[in-house]
């Protein structure tokens, strides 16, 4: 059914019903995820923690269920109990819920990175690009990152990889020497702050799984912001 007909199929339902059609209809091309689980408050099959949900998406909380979402082009943080929940572009859409919202100190414009380097040419070339001798005593700040790096605000990063093929990751110090860390991945995820791994702040690293790689700075925390969160440690490979 093309998109005229959709729009035809929807005349005379309730306004809602057909808003949510609608929605997940200017949705269904979109393949990029723009949210992320970072908190549910029991387990299901439909969803669960650190998923990554596209436009679209739609999904029922009942009464007392809570979920929390940070989204990646917004840094906004939601966490909405109740109701029908509609996923957006920068921000849900809840029907017949309570939805609270803030937002967070979060790198919105590189959340695509991953899947630009993680070409198998581009990422040679990444590599290459780096993988030079450094000057001992060199500091992050001596060291010119590529036009293109993630910038976490906390130093345990959070890791969120699409491929589940991936078992293990490798980080690398850019800017200075030091030993590779190399960490298993359980469910997609490598949590470093779980893993008890704290990088330095200031500090130039590359994270690889697989032939995907990401540059990242860890920038110094604000006075008084919250750095714990998802959005604020998230790295996509």
């Amino acid at each position: 059914m093309n998109l005229c007909s959709r729009i035809t199929a929807v005349r005379g339902l309730g306004g809602l019903a057909a808003l949510m059609i609608m929605m997940s209809v200017a949705g269904a091309g979109a393949s990029e995820p723009v949210a992320i689980v970072e908190d549910i408050s029991r387990d299901r099959d439909d969803l669960q923690f650190m998923d990554l949900l596209e436009r679209g998406r739609s999904f029922e909380l009942s009464r007392d269920e809570t979920v929390t979402l940070g989204y990646l082009a917004s840094c906004a943080r939601e966490t909405i109990r109740g109701g029908r929940v509609l996923i957006g572009a920068e921000q849900s859409r809840v029907f017949g819920g309570a939805i609270e919202r803030d937002t967070v100190r979060c790198d919105n414009r590189s959340h695509q990175l991953a899947e630009a380097q993680s070409q198998e040419v581009g990422a040679s070339i990444f590599r290459n690009a780096f993988d030079r001798p450094v000057v001992p005593g060199q500091s992050a700040d001596d060291a010119t990152p590529p036009r293109n790096f993630r910038r976490l605000y906390a130093p345990q990063p959070l890791v969120k990889l699409r491929s589940a093929s991936v078992a293990r990751i490798t980080v690398r110090r850019l800017d200075r020497p030091a030993e590779p860390i190399r960490l298993w991945v359980r469910d997609g995820v490598v949590d470093f702050r779980v893993r008890d791994v704290t990088l330095a702040v200031g500090g130039l690293y590359r994270v690889e799984a697989g032939s995907a790689s990401v540059v990242f700075r860890i920038l110094p925390a604000q006075r008084g912001a919250d750095t714990g969160t998802a959005l604020s440690r998230l790295i996509l490979l």
